[in-house]
């Protein structure tokens, strides 16, 4: 049975949304994420653990919190603040993500990898269509971009913003 281009991409489209180890090795195509790490920490992300309700100092959160420890060049920062937040908003582009570090300079280069993949990945392409924002005159910048999919345009943060501790977020209100 031979299969036409949209039913292929149709199938890899409900793979990927359904499996973020999926989209990152198969759909980005990074042949370093590895089932024993990458797979673990994707099962983790989408956990109800990540969810449960904590106590701190008598307070109660119920809170996605997250400390992720494993080995340097284990390509954690690829993985969590790049990848997973790119297959969050190709699932949901009116999604509000802040990718936040000590420094902006950081989460600027952050973003500039997810850019890099949005303008560069093909099979990304093949699937969701054209995401970049600029081919719709959206912000699309290092500080934050805004993808063409998107369909609210009321909220005024763009889909993915970055900031640092040397930039203030005051009346700003994020998903992820």
């Amino acid at each position: 049975m031979d299969l036409s281009t949209e039913e292929l991409a149709g199938r890899l489209k409900a793979a990927a949304e359904g499996s973020l180890y999926f989209f990152a090795r198969e759909v980005i195509g990074n042949e370093y994420i590895v089932p024993h790490v990458h797979g673990e920490i994707a099962k983790w992300l989408n956990s109800e653990e990540r969810l449960r309700e904590r106590s701190f100092g008598g307070v109660k959160l119920r809170a996605k919190l997250c400390l992720l420890m494993i080995p340097r060049d284990s390509l954690k920062s690829t993985f969590v603040s790049s990848i997973y937040p790119l297959w969050r908003a190709v699932k949901d582009p009116n999604l509000r993500i802040l990718i936040d570090s000590e420094g902006r300079d950081l989460s600027k280069a952050i973003l500039k990898g997810v850019k890099g993949l949005i303008d560069n990945c093909e099979l990304l392409k093949i699937i969701w269509g054209d995401l970049s924002g600029a081919s719709k005159g959206n912000t699309w910048n290092l500080e934050s971009i805004r993808l063409a999919s998107r369909t609210d345009y009321k909220a005024k943060e763009a889909t993915v913003e970055t900031s640092g501790i040397d930039v203030a977020v005051t009346g700003r209100h994020y998903n992820i």
